[in-house]
């Protein structure tokens, strides 16, 4: 079934394996509906991911259109404000924020108002509003945590460890714990770029080869020419 496709290439992209994800989000992003929605906002963030921008606007501009529901739209409508934070566009990213708000979105709906948090935080952060930043990141913990959902919890501790200074070593110990744990490569790697300056000096080389570790597992997943860049900015 399509829904059962695009949530087998959710865990693959949460694993690491961006090229195994890709091709199943392809043929399911090129038809229309909510699905194909879902699947070309997928495809947005896993380029995201990456560092590549400009690449997954493109994605959620498609995701836009192809929106059918609730939930498909304010995926895509986040997706750009993402996108226009890792461009450098605040005033894009507000005007879609602001557009993402006022879209009502059902308290079943977890996942995408955790994910809504997440890019509160990130549009503050663009504009080094640290401090505004802390209550999304916060709540989406909170929310992550009331769901009993590792992989979010992990990635919203990333958002408290960035926003608050004072959280920012217990934050990262915690995410870094669940993520290498649970094999979330695409956290692993955040994590300890982040944890690294912070760590003990008996624990960096530990540290760095475990981010080695799912930096080369992600980069074998991908096309040489964005694995390479994508390597290459890595900071371990």
């Amino acid at each position: 079934m399509p829904e059962e496709e695009w949530w087998r290439a959710v865990e693959l992209g949460a694993a690491g394996r961006y090229g195994e994800a890709w091709a199943v989000l392809e043929p399911l992003a090129h038809g229309a509906g909510r699905i194909a929605s879902l699947a070309s906002s997928t495809l947005g963030s896993h380029h995201r991911q990456l560092g590549r921008h400009a690449v997954g606007r493109e994605h959620d501009e498609r995701a836009l259109k192809q929106a059918a529901d609730e939930e498909s739209l304010v995926e895509a409508l986040l997706g750009l404000t993402a996108d226009a934070v890792g461009l450098g566009e605040p005033e894009t990213a507000r005007t879609w924020l602001a557009a993402a708000q006022k879209a009502r979105v059902d308290d079943a709906l977890w996942r995408v108002r955790v994910r809504a948090e997440w890019v509160s935080a990130e549009v503050s952060l663009l504009t080094g509003e640290h401090e505004a930043a802390r209550a999304p990141a916060r709540r989406s913990l909170e929310l992550a945590a009331a769901h009993g959902t590792d992989r979010h919890v992990a990635k919203s501790l990333l958002f408290v460890a960035v926003s608050d200074p004072a959280e920012a070593v217990a934050a990262l110990r915690t995410s870094w714990a669940i993520s290498t744990s649970q094999h979330y490569e695409t956290l692993v790697w955040p994590a300890g770029e982040l944890l690294i300056d912070r760590a003990e000096d008996n624990e960096k080389a530990e540290i760095r080869e475990r981010v080695l570790s799912a930096v080369r597992l992600i980069s074998e997943s991908l096309p040489e020419g964005i694995a390479q860049p994508w390597v290459a900015e890595r900071k371990v």
